[in-house]
């Protein structure tokens, strides 16, 4: 019998004792005659128990369910059908996540850690891996000394969080923007422990990462290249200058088949390198891209940065440097106006032509300014004053000397 039209798929994990396999495969009297099977063990409800040999742990393959409890008699049953030389194939629906509980016997029998058991598994069995709840029911077996009960202390502290846990990795998972179908992804709540981090980016795909400053230590799988690029506080146009740099590792990562995730804890930062990729890959309008972003993520609001970030990449032909920015950056206009639009001062924040062509004609013009437009928009323009200065000195635009 085939499964739901799926074929039958088995892995030898333990020569001549234990099989890994799917639903097809346990159904197919033709495969478990073929591997000499004598012992079934199903993890899922769809396949009910035919006998004594046939041992069904009825559990689903979600994040949530307790498969942990079950493991001390399934790791019995393994053990005995095994002593007696008998042959098992243990099996779920796709045989990928709920057949885990083969490391079980593995971690109880051959004395290994549950990384060390998964990574034996996924050498026979390159396609197996187990949902995040499971992975951590393996931790808290191991805790348990291979013998967790209800009354085992590592068991109540795994009973008592895990399905907060379960939902913060699903939200981090829910949370990941689509931007490119099976291509391109924005996340700005990226997971820290380890495990989480490699079956964030499996569930996904991800095969590349792109991360931005500021960003928590990031630690991918090596199967996953990582990139990581800082961008000062003090220096927030340094994001144009590394754009390109950004926008070829994101196409060769495509254009290779791979999936790549743009990481920042900015949201409209990870925004911004999307849509400077997006220009440049579809030749296409900052306001286009603005659009295609929005599509994909509803509740972002494009920032005035956002907007002038990809107007200058647009402007500077997709080759932003210091001086193409000084030389764009007048004439890239900020589309809304801050409070007080009859403020001079405002008026100067609110439009960089005014601000980069006062300050070549008077340099303190913006620091004269700077308490005022404080205390009118909460911006501190003396920052902001002296990081347009920085710019404007590196392109030759002013002297050091008149700063």
């Amino acid at each position: 019998m085939i499964y739901d039209g799926i074929p039958p798929s088995v892995d030898e994990v333990l020569k001549e004792q234990i099989y890994l396999g799917n639903l097809s495969a346990a159904e197919s009297v033709e495969t478990k005659t073929k591997l000499g099977i004598t012992h079934i063990l199903s993890v899922c409800p769809e396949y009910a128990s035919t006998g004594a040999h046939h041992l069904v742990i009825p559990v689903d393959d979600s994040e949530y369910d307790d498969l942990l409890i079950h493991l001390p008699n399934a790791c019995d049953f393994i053990g005995d059908a095994v002593a007696h030389g008998g042959r098992v194939l243990i099996h779920c629906v796709m045989g990928v996540s709920r057949s885990t509980t083969v490391r079980t016997c593995l971690m109880k029998n051959k004395s290994l850690t549950a990384p060390a058991a998964i990574s034996f598994i996924k050498q026979c069995r390159p396609r197996v891996q187990p949902n995040y709840g499971f992975v951590k029911q393996l931790e808290t077996f191991a805790e348990c000394g291979c013998a967790p009960t209800p009354t085992h202390p590592a068991y109540i502290s795994w009973k008592r969080k895990h399905k907060q846990d379960a939902t913060n990795f699903l939200n981090r998972l829910i949370d990941t923007t689509v931007i490119i179908p099976e291509a391109l992804f924005l996340s700005s709540d990226f997971p820290s422990e380890p495990d989480q981090v490699e079956l964030l980016l499996i569930d996904l795909g991800v095969t590349h990462l792109l991360s931005f400053a500021p960003a928590e230590k990031v630690s991918p799988p090596s199967p996953v290249h990582h990139r990581h690029i800082n961008i000062p506080a003090h220096a927030p146009d340094e994001l144009l200058l590394v754009l390109p740099d950004a926008c070829s590792f994101i196409r060769d990562a495509v254009a290779a088949g791979g999936k790549v995730l743009v990481y920042s804890l900015l949201e409209a930062r990870a925004c911004i390198v999307a849509g400077a990729y997006l220009m440049r890959a579809q030749n296409i309008s900052p306001e286009s891209a603005a659009v295609l972003i929005q599509d994909a993520l509803p509740l972002f609001d494009p920032t005035l940065n956002f907007t002038r970030a990809l107007s200058l990449f647009g402007a500077c032909n997709y080759k932003p440097s210091v001086g193409a920015i000084a030389t764009h950056g007048g004439c890239v206009a900020w589309h809304e106006p801050l409070p007080h639009p009859h403020s001079r001062a405002t008026d100067a924040v609110s439009n960089p032509a005014i601000v980069s062509n006062a300050a070549l004609r008077n340099p303190d013009l913006i620091t004269s300014t700077a308490a005022s437009v404080m205390s009118e928009t909460g911006i501190d323009m003396r920052a902001f004053g002296d990081a347009l200065m920085v710019i404007q000195q590196k392109a030759g635009l002013v002297h050091a000397a008149t700063a």
